[in-house]
């Protein structure tokens, strides 16, 4: 059960796949021809589009790009189409905000007492490879490095439930937070499916690929 996974086909080999063999798909001859048509046309986004500065994020998080904290992206923004977001999950209650009244404006405390009041340690935040869709939170990076660890802002997901810190109107800081945690995103609408001209075309599959005895549709006389 995947609640990720849309609709399927499932292939099953007729023989041994041995060490080093290589799987080919059909698409068909007129995705084919439909896609050297798109090589032979296609050209990059102009310097006017929203997309002339497009990064692709993939690449960013192999070659582990440096983060930018909110004051340095001020002067040097990612390009548009970036975002950052880290590894999260929500363990606070409404009780743990009882001491703060909603009409006070946190904006006025000190550094310390912000963090004092509204941060948790990130260090409980690691990511690893056998996590199975690991939620990641839009946040900003505050200050840090890479070997000590990273101050970063946590934004409300909005396909989670309503936090009590963004029901109480605080902020929520998390200290120490490891850089393998923190990952680039495509903002929403941006991505590389989005550029001016991408290639659109179905996947058609061949009829000997299925059994005779699926091949039973017949004409039906509808009467009215």
């Amino acid at each position: 059960q995947h609640d990720r996974r849309g609709i399927v086909l499932e292939v099953y080999a007729t023989r041994d796949i041995e060490v080093g063999d290589e799987i080919f798909f059909d698409y068909g001859a007129g995705w084919e021809r439909s896609w050297q048509d798109h090589v032979a046309k296609w050209s990059s986004p102009g310097r006017q589009s929203p997309f002339a500065t497009y990064a692709p994020v993939t690449e960013m998080n192999e070659n582990k790009a440096p983060l930018r904290s909110r004051a340095e992206l001020e002067a040097n923004p990612y390009p548009p189409n970036v975002v950052t977001g880290c590894y999260y999950t929500e363990e606070n209650e409404e009780s743990d905000y009882e001491f703060w009244d909603e009409g006070d404006d946190w904006k006025k405390l000190s550094d310390e007492m912000i963090l004092k009041y509204f941060s948790d340690n990130g260090e409980d935040f690691t990511w690893y490879e056998t996590l199975s869709y690991p939620r990641y939170w839009p946040c900003d990076i505050i200050s840090g490095n890479d070997e000590e660890g990273y101050l970063v802002q946590i934004f409300q997901l909005t396909q989670e439930e309503e936090t009590a810190w963004t029901k109480k109107g605080v902020p929520m800081f998390l200290t120490n937070f490891p850089r393998e945690s923190i990952r680039f995103f495509n903002r929403v609408g941006t991505s590389d499916q989005y550029l001016p001209g991408s290639f659109r075309h179905h996947i058609e599959l061949s009829d000997d690929i299925f059994p005779e005895q699926w091949k039973n549709l017949k004409e039906v006389e509808i009467s009215s």
